[in-house]
C-alpha cells in the first residue's frame, strides 16, 4: 500500500482477503452397496479407504469413488482392518468357535497374502501404526501381541481361567492396553507394553461370604497416552461406565440405561456414549454430564474423529448426527434404507473428512467432505487521495463470516497500513 502522496484505488482489496480466508465444509453422500452380512467395517485415517468383511468371508476395499481396489475370501466370518492408509490389510477369520479356530492373515495393497497366523476365534484385535503392533484376544483367554511381519512378540493370558476376551484396546502411542474377561466379577487388566507387566484392577465386589454377580464389561476405550480407561457393561435394559486412571483408581462410575457404544477423545476429556434410551452422551473427565441429545430412537453407534474433534452418531432409525465439542449439531442426514436403516457400524476417518457407515449389517454409504469455498462479491471504491485521512473511516479489526456460519478473523491493520473505507456520507 502507498504512502506520502500516493494514490489509493480500493478495488478488490476486500476480494484478495477473502478468497485466502478459510473454507466451509460439508459431508456430502457419495456413494452406496448393497453387501448382506457385514461383519467387520474399517476406515483408513485419510478416508481414501473402506474396508469391510462378512459372515461368509468375503473381504472387499473400495476407494473414495466406490470403486472395489481389492478383493479377497477367507474361511468363516471376517473381521478386518486398515494399516497405514491402505498399504496392508489385516484380516482375522472366525473359523470353528467350538474349537477356538481362527487365523489372522495380512494382504498388502494387491490383495496377496503377506502371512498368516494361527489366532484362535478372535473376539477382538486392535493395532497401533506408529509401533507396528497388533493385539488380538480369543475365545480361550489368550491375549497375543503380534510385530508387523506377524511374529509374537508376547503373550498374556489369566491361567487357570480361560474365559472369553470380551474386549481389548490399544492407546493411540502403543504404549499400553487394556482388556477384560467375560466373567461375572470383571475386572480391567491394564498392560505396559515396553515390560509386559500386567495390572488387575480392583473388582468392584468384595466378596462377603455370600455369592455376588455383576455384570460383565462389554466394551474398553483408552485415552490416547493410555492415561485413563472407560469401560461399559451391563446387561439387558441396564448399563454401568466406569472411568479409572492408569494406576487403577476407579474416579466415577454411573448406572444408566443400556450402553450401546463407547468412545474416548484424544486425551481422556470426554467420554461419549450411545445409548438404549436414545441419548448420545459427553461426560468429562469429573464425571459431570457436559451435554446430551436425545436422537428419538436407540443410540447404536458412535465414531471421533481425533483429528477435526467431531463425533458421529447414528441411532436404530437411521438418523446420523455429527456434533462438534460442545454437543452442537454441525451435520446431520437421514438414511434412505428400507425398512429403517438401523445403524449397525460406523467409522470417522481421523480427520473428519470421510464417514462409511452401515445400515442393517447389509448396506454400505460413504460420505466425503466437499469444501465449499467462500465466494466473495466484488467491492468497488472510487480512487481516493490517500494522504487526506478526513476521507477515511479506519478498520482495525476484519471478520468475515462464512457459509457454515463460523466467523473467519482476518487480523487487525494498524494505520497507515489499515484497510480504510472511503466516507460515502
Amino acid at each position: 500500500m502507498a504512502r506520502g502522496g500516493g494514490k489509493l484505488l480500493l478495488v478488490g482489496v476486500l476480494i484478495a482477503l477473502l478468497a485466502g480466508s478459510a473454507q466451509g465444509t460439508t459431508l456430502d453422500f457419495r456413494w452406496e452397496e448393497g453387501i448382506p452380512g457385514i461383519s467387520g467395517l474399517a476406515l483408513s485415517d485419510d478416508g481414501s479407504r473402506v474396508m469391510v468383511g462378512t459372515n461368509t468371508g468375503q473381504v472387499r476395499v473400495y476407494d473414495p469413488n466406490g470403486s472395489v481396489c481389492m478383493e479377497v475370501r477367507v474361511p468363516g466370518t471376517a473381521q478386518v482392518g486398515i494399516l497405514q492408509n491402505g498399504s496392508a490389510y489385516l484380516v482375522a477369520s472366525q473359523e470353528d468357535r467350538e474349537k477356538n479356530k481362527g487365523t489372522l492373515r495380512l494382504f498388502d495393497a494387491e490383495g496377496d497374502a503377506q502371512w498368516f497366523w494361527n489366532s484362535g476365534w478372535i473376539t477382538s484385535m486392535d493395532f497401533c501404526q506408529g509401533t507396528d503392533r497388533i493385539v488380538t484376544g480369543d475365545r480361550a483367554g489368550n491375549v497375543v501381541m503380534l510385530d508387523g511381519g506377524g511374529l509374537e512378540v508376547r503373550t498374556w493370558n489369566d491361567l487357570p481361567k480361560t474365559y472369553i476376551i470380551a474386549d481389548l484396546a490399544l492407546s493411540a502411542d502403543g504404549k499400553y492396553f487394556a482388556y477384560a474377561l467375560e466373567e461375572s466379577n470383571p475386572q480391567v487388566k491394564f498392560v505396559t507394553v515396553s515390560s509386559g507387566s500386567k495390572k488387575s484392577f480392583a473388582k468392584d465386589f468384595a466378596y462377603t461370604g455370600t455369592y455376588g454377580y455383576l455384570e460383565p464389561i462389554r466394551q474398553i476405550e483408552l485415552s490416547g497416552d493410555g492415561a485413563y480407561i472407560a469401560t461399559a457393561g451391563g446387561e439387558g435394559s441396564h448399563g454401568v461406565l466406569n472411568f479409572y486412571a492408569r494406576n487403577g483408581t476407579r474416579l466415577w462410575s454411573k448406572d444408566l440405561a443400556r450402553i450401546n457404544d463407547l468412545a474416548l477423545d484424544g486425551q481422556g476429556g470426554c467420554v461419549f456414549i450411545a445409548g438404549g434410551d436414545g441419548n448420545v452422551s459427553c461426560y468429562n473427565r469429573s464425571g459431570d454430564l457436559e451435554w446430551a441429545y436425545q436422537s428419538g430412537a436407540p443410540a447404536g453407534r458412535l465414531s471421533y474423529a481425533p483429528g477435526a474433534g467431531v463425533l458421529a452418531a447414528g441411532n436404530d432409525e437411521g438418523d446420523l448426527r455429527v456434533f462438534d465439542r460442545n454437543g452442537t449439531i454441525i451435520w446431520q442426514h437421514e438414511l434412505d434404507v428400507f425398512p429403517t436403516g438401523a445403524v449397525t457400524r460406523m467409522e470417522f476417518s481421523s480427520d473428519g473428512r470421510a464417514l462409511a457407515v452401515v445400515a442393517n449389517d447389509r448396506v454400505l454409504e460413504y460420505f466425503e467432505t466437499v469444501s465449499e469455498p467462500v465466494v466473495a462479491e466484488e467491492i468497488s471504491f472510487p480512487e481516493v487521495n490517500a494522504t487526506s485521512p478526513d476521507n477515511f473511516t479506519s478498520v482495525s479489526m476484519v471478520n468475515i463470516t462464512e457459509s457454515n456460519g463460523e466467523e473467519t478473523f482476518l487480523g487487525f491493520f494498524p494505520f497507515p497500513w489499515k484497510i480504510a473505507f472511503p466516507k460515502l456520507w
